[in-house]
């Protein structure tokens, strides 16, 4: 993993990356090596990431979401599908986008994340409210537990735009 960090290195005027790492054995230390990535990296201002079907947990979630406030993103797509991942790792995450002052693009992926519910949803809500420069928006909170009337609330906030 320490190869992979170093092979970036050398490409450190990287603006645009996508891992595809969906139905992998991706784990929490390997997220460790993906926020070492965005270390690197400094100048990313399109990152798309697929971590579904993951072993990736709230663990994963707060190494990546510590990276991305340090990062110039105006495109940020992040699936994280079908894995372990909870309240306690989507509220630093969103957290750490509502802090992205150009984002532009924001598509989450939270899909059979039966760990994630309501608190998350007030997050990304205050997100919506707050933000300055999101002109698109997509979400996937199927399957979770976030419930109806605040997707409903979430959905209203996102047609007020």
């Amino acid at each position: 993993l320490t190869q992979v960090v170093g092979i970036f290195t050398k490409i450190r005027n990287l603006t645009y990356l996508k891992l595809q790492l969906s139905k992998t054995k991706l784990n929490n230390e390997g997220c460790e090596v993906i926020a070492q990535i965005l270390q690197t990296c400094p100048r990313i201002t399109h990152l798309d990431f697929s971590m579904s079907a993951t072993e990736v947990n709230d663990e994963g979630m707060v190494s990546i979401a510590d990276q991305l406030t340090l990062l110039p993103l105006k495109f940020f797509c992040f699936s994280v599908s079908m894995t372990r991942v909870t309240d306690t790792g989507v509220v630093p995450l969103v957290d750490a986008i509502g802090s992205l002052p150009d984002l532009a693009f924001l598509e989450l992926a939270l899909f059979m994340c039966g760990g994630v519910t309501n608190r998350s949803s007030e997050k990304i809500l205050e997100l919506i409210s707050k933000s300055k420069c999101l002109r698109q928006l997509k979400l996937n909170l199927a399957s979770t537990r976030i419930s109806q009337a605040e997707v409903s609330k979430i959905r209203m906030k996102k047609s007020s735009w």
